[in-house]
C-alpha cells in the first residue's frame, strides 16, 4: 500500500506516552507494515535494521511488544490488518466494475458491428433483387418509342415552364432562379432561409411554393415577396388566410422597387410612430421609408426674426 488512512486523534490517544525515539520507531514500523501488506519479521533486531534504527534496537523491540503481536508469521498489527483488508476489498470491487464496463462496451461494439453487417447484407440483397428485376426476358417484347409532341416541346421551353434545377440531378438540387420571380427578390428570400438555417431552394420547394400560391390565389412572385416581408422560410396558403396580405400587395406592380432590409426597418419605425396612419394607408409607410432613405423632405427649423416694438422712441424685441 502506498497510501493508508492516518487518524491523528487515535494515534495521539495511544502514543502520547512515547518518547521521540519510540514515536519515530512506531511510525516507521507502521509504514513498513503497510508497504509490505503483511507481518513484520519475528526478529526484533532485523526489524530495527529494516526501518533504519539499528542503533535503537531496544526501543524498537519495546514498541513491538506494546503495539504488535508476535505469531509464527511474525509481528502482527490488528488495525493494520483491517485497513489492508478494506483496501483489497475496494480494489476487487473496482476491478470487477472495470471488467463489467469493458464487457458492456465490447458487447455494444459487437452489436453495432452485427447491425452494420446486417444492413450491408440487406443492401446487397436489395441491389441483387434490383438487378434481377432489371434483367431482360429471353425474348424481349419491343416497346414503341413515343414521338415527342411539338407542342409539348414548345411548352417546355416557354416562360411558364417550371424552374429548372441547377447543376446536379434530382429534386434535391438547388435551383438558381424561379420563373416569374425577380432575381433580387429571390436572393432576398435565400437570405431569409439562410438566417433560419433552412436548406437550399430545391425543385421540391418550388413545386410546393407554386401549389400553395395557387391555393392562396396569388402569384408565385407575391408568395415569395410575402415570405421576404414576413420572414418566412416557406409559404403556406393557410398562413396567409390567418394573416391576409393588404390591397397594396394584391395590386403589386412588377416594375416597383423591391423593399430592402433597411427600407423595411425604416417603414416599421414609421408605423410604430404613427400606427393610426399606417392602418388607414398601408402603403404610406413604405413610401415614407423610401423618402427617409433618399434624404427626405428638409424642414426649415431656423428661428424666425422677432418683430420690433416702438415704445417712447426705443425699439424692444417682443
Amino acid at each position: 500500500m502506498n497510501y493508508y488512512p492516518f487518524h491523528i486523534g487515535d494515534y495521539i490517544a495511544h502514543t502520547a506516552h512515547l518518547d521521540p525515539i519510540e514515536d519515530c520507531a512506531y511510525r516507521r514500523l507502521l509504514d513498513a507494515y503497510y508497504l509490505n501488506e503483511g507481518p513484520l519479521p519475528a526478529d526484533a533486531a532485523d526489524v530495527a535494521r529494516k526501518i533504519r534504527m539499528k542503533a535503537n534496537a531496544a526501543d524498537v523491540e519495546r514498541v513491538l511488544n506494546e503495539f504488535f503481536t508476535l505469531t509464527d508469521d511474525g509481528w502482527l498489527h490488528a488495525r493494520c490488518n483491517d485497513e489492508i483488508s478494506k483496501m483489497k476489498e475496494k480494489q476487487s470491487k473496482a476491478k470487477a466494475s472495470a471488467e463489467a464496463s469493458v464487457r458492456a462496451r465490447q458487447a455494444k461494439a459487437g452489436a453495432n458491428v452485427s447491425e452494420k453487417k446486417s444492413d450491408e447484407e440487406a443492401d446487397g440483397e436489395r441491389t441483387l433483387n434490383e438487378r434481377s428485376t432489371d434483367a431482360e426476358l429471353p425474348t424481349p417484347t419491343p416497346t414503341p418509342t413515343p414521338t415527342p409532341n411539338k407542342e409539348e416541346s414548345d411548352d417546355s421551353s416557354s416562360p411558364s415552364a417550371p424552374a429548372k434545377p441547377a447543376r446536379g440531378s434530382g429534386k434535391r438540387s438547388a435551383v438558381s432562379s424561379i420563373d416569374g420571380v425577380p432575381d433580387s427578390l429571390f436572393a432576398e428570400w435565400l437570405q431569409v432561409r439562410r438566417a433560419k438555417k433552412a436548406g437550399p431552394v430545391s425543385q421540391t420547394v418550388v413545386d410546393a411554393l407554386q401549389r400553395e400560391a395557387g391555393a392562396a390565389g396569388i402569384t408565385v412572385e407575391q408568395a415569395v415577396r410575402t415570405c421576404v416581408e414576413r420572414g418566412w422560410q416557406g409559404f403556406n396558403a393557410e398562413w396567409l388566410r390567418k394573416a391576409p396580405i393588404g390591397p397594396a400587395m394584391r395590386s403589386f406592380d412588377p416594375g416597383a422597387p423591391v423593399e430592402t432590409f433597411a427600407q423595411r426597418a425604416a417603414r416599421q419605425r414609421v408605423e410604430e410612430v404613427s400606427p393610426m396612419a399606417a392602418r388607414k394607408a398601408p402603403g404610406a409607410g413604405f413610401e415614407a421609408a423610401q423618402r427617409f432613405m433618399n434624404g427626405g423632405d428638409v424642414i426649415d427649423v431656423t428661428p424666425r426674426a422677432q418683430p420690433q416694438l416702438e415704445i417712447d422712441g426705443g425699439s424692444y424685441g417682443r
